[in-house]
């Protein structure tokens, strides 16, 4: 089963690929929210009417979370998301992360993996708003035909004050 996702250029060119999306194994046998389901019953992350929240500052990505449509992944200041081998984050919702000069929002590949580790895809129509947030040691993969290790399709996305340092992707972000 395969994504289809069309989409445009800056200069106007249409364009329709076809993400595997679907077909990749991951750690938690597919892609569902199973994962999210586990976070939540560890008390690692907190879902009120349709946000969904970290619980702490460091938080360890260990597989692909899933952000359900209508809902929201909100991150907060200071916090810090560390990603395992095969995991991401993937977006049907909408992400809000407003970090501040004094606490930005941090998001951390594992720079020891040979795999690809940390990697974020809105799939849209979401809506993506980052202030003071940067990524390090970052990666995509070819398996996910994803290409950039921060990519958004179909989306509203508004940046300010992002970084990204020491990634490793065709494009960090797309």
């Amino acid at each position: 089963q395969k994504l289809k996702i069309n989409y445009s250029t800056y200069l106007g060119k249409k364009i329709t690929r076809n993400v595997n999306l679907f077909d990749y194994n991951y750690n938690s046998g597919g892609l569902s929210n199973d994962y999210l389901g586990k976070l939540v019953k560890e008390k690692i992350i907190s879902i009120k009417d349709d946000n969904i929240m970290f619980n702490n500052n460091k938080v360890v990505l260990n597989d692909l979370l899933i952000i359900p449509t209508n809902y929201k992944l909100i991150l907060n200041s200071g916090q810090n998301i560390f990603f395992k081998s095969n995991s991401g984050i993937v977006l049907y919702g909408d992400l809000i992360s407003n970090g501040s000069s004094v606490n930005p929002i941090n998001f951390y590949g594992d720079k020891d993996n040979t795999n690809y580790s940390g990697y974020i895809l809105g799939i849209g129509p979401s809506d993506i708003f980052m202030n003071y947030v940067s990524f390090f040691d970052f990666s995509s993969t070819n398996k996910l035909d994803i290409p950039g290790s921060v990519t958004f399709y179909n989306s509203n996305v508004k940046l300010k004050n992002v970084n990204f340092n020491t990634n490793s992707s065709e494009d960090y972000l797309n």
